[in-house]
């Protein structure tokens, strides 16, 4: 069984419910089709577009589910027949415009008006569109700007197969942002913490300030969501260091999941406001993914140089190899890229060392809450396992193992230890995640293999063996 693809109506970026700017998105449509009123939007929307079912024909009935879908404490989503004629109809009339965005319909009910506008082909963009802008976030000096593409989810069977999960799949469920961020603040996990102390000791550091100060990067690109307050750190140092001749900065934040971006994007607009800014951040979020980088017009400014960061422990949950030849290709001489990482202690090569780390592992990650975040994994591959107990028990029962990063094919990186969370039961014992650690010098120089050359190591000062590794790109 495939994944589902992503619904855009149980997504919500705001905590009411309704179509997020409607009567905005309504002027949109109005303006693009030429109609004066709703009920001529209705009735040409339901003319030109195609939709399957044919669930709603009458454009008196179209218009007396507009107010309904208002956000507000009694709105309702576009989940019945008439919002799903709406949807249908109005994504199938933009797409005949030239609007080919592959996200467009998901935008039409979660994303801003901006985003909408953002889509639509230059030469429909009129001054009265224009005017239909939100302008609230420019005036408190801040612009968001969504590019929310659906990506081709990963192939379950195939996973299954080879047994081991595509670590993206626990991100792809509507709850993920809530159930990471369960995870991030969990008294246990104290990743979470050492890799901020990391950053900010990073962020302190006079070669990192001379960078911003002499090079002034219009901004930076965070490869992985769900850390916000860390995103919020590199902005404010950012504000602070790079020259006023960059009269706006550009943070850009590209995931995988549009869950984990809605999340961590609606996080960053609060900090944004609470601690104001003396010059525009444009957010630019790109539902993306990050090991397989395209020369997307919103990624990075060409000619400027790019500040790049992952944070947390997401190096260790995909294909180095894969992430840094992805980098590479979209870098720039002169950019520097920022990884954060769990090393491996010194003597976890001898037999007793060996114990230690393996037992100190397994007490760190078997725990209720990672449990919950393998839950989207384990619902993915449930129906080919062949499991003799529930699936609650099934999810109770994951092991926790230490295998090679490379043996076990988790990691290009040599010497690398990988944590493996495995199904224990069925037909086939399955790796629904996994995690590696690494030698630092063995991570610096494959890095280097790839034009990356180590310019600092900064550790955590309550976890000396959690680094942040600054690199730049030579080439």
């Amino acid at each position: 069984m495939e994944t589902a693809p992503i619904q855009p109506t149980t997504l919500r970026n705001t905590p009411s419910k309704g179509i997020l700017d409607f009567d905005q998105k309504l002027g949109v449509l109005m303006s693009v089709l030429g109609k004066r009123t709703q009920w001529e939007l209705a009735d040409e929307l339901l003319k030109r577009g195609s939709y399957e079912l044919k669930l709603v024909t009458s454009p008196d009935t179209l218009v007396q589910s507009f107010k309904s879908w208002r956000p507000g404490p009694h709105a309702h989503d576009p989940t019945g027949d008439a919002g799903r004629t709406f949807l249908d109809c109005a994504t199938c009339v933009l797409n005949q415009m030239g609007c080919t965005e592959s996200s467009l319909r998901t935008i039409i009910s979660i994303g801003s008006v901006d985003d909408l506008i953002n889509l639509l082909p230059e030469t429909l963009v009129t001054p009265e569109i224009e005017r239909l802008r939100k302008r609230d976030a420019r005036e408190e000096g801040m612009l968001v700007v969504r590019l929310a593409t659906e990506t081709r989810p990963p192939s379950v069977k195939e996973d299954y197969e080879r047994g081991v999960m595509d670590q993206r799949l626990c991100y792809l469920a509507p709850d993920a942002a809530a159930v990471w961020d369960a995870v991030a603040k969990a008294g246990t996990y104290r990743q979470y913490q050492q890799c901020s102390e990391a950053l900010e000791a990073f962020l302190a550091l006079p070669k990192w300030q001379e960078f911003c100060r002499e090079q002034a990067p219009d901004g930076a690109i965070a490869l992985g969501a769900g850390s916000a307050s860390k995103d919020l750190m590199i902005i404010e140092s950012l504000q602070s260091l790079v020259p006023e001749s960059r009269p706006k900065l550009a943070y850009r934040l590209v995931d995988y999941s549009i869950y984990m971006l809605t999340g961590t994007e609606a996080a960053i607009q609060t900090g944004l406001r609470d601690v104001g800014s003396w010059r525009p951040v444009e957010v630019v979020t790109l539902c993306k993914d990050f090991t397989n980088l395209k020369p997307w017009r919103h990624l990075r400014r060409p000619g400027v140089p790019a500040a790049w960061f992952i944070n947390g422990g997401t190096i260790g949950n995909i294909n180095e190899a894969d992430f840094l030849n992805s980098i590479a290709k979209r870098a720039e001489v002169g950019d520097w890229l920022m990884i954060s990482m769990d090393t491996i202690p010194e003597d976890a090569a001898t037999p007793g060392g060996r114990e230690r780390f393996t037992a100190e592992l397994k007490d760190k990650y078997d725990q209720p809450y990672l449990r919950e975040l393998l839950r989207p994994s384990l619902a993915a591959v449930w129906p080919y396992l062949d499991y003799p107990r529930s699936f609650e028990k099934a999810l109770l029962e994951i092991e926790v193992d230490i295998a090679s990063g490379t043996q076990r094919r988790h990691s290009a990186i040599p010497n690398s230890l990988s944590v493996e969370f495995s199904t224990a039961g069925g037909n086939k014992n399955v790796v629904l995640l996994a995690s590696t650690r690494y030698v630092e010098q063995s991570f610096v120089d494959y890095a280097a293999t790839d034009g990356f050359k180590k310019i600092d190591s900064i550790p955590s000062r309550k976890n000396p063996r959690y680094k942040l590794v600054a690199f730049k790109y030579e080439g």
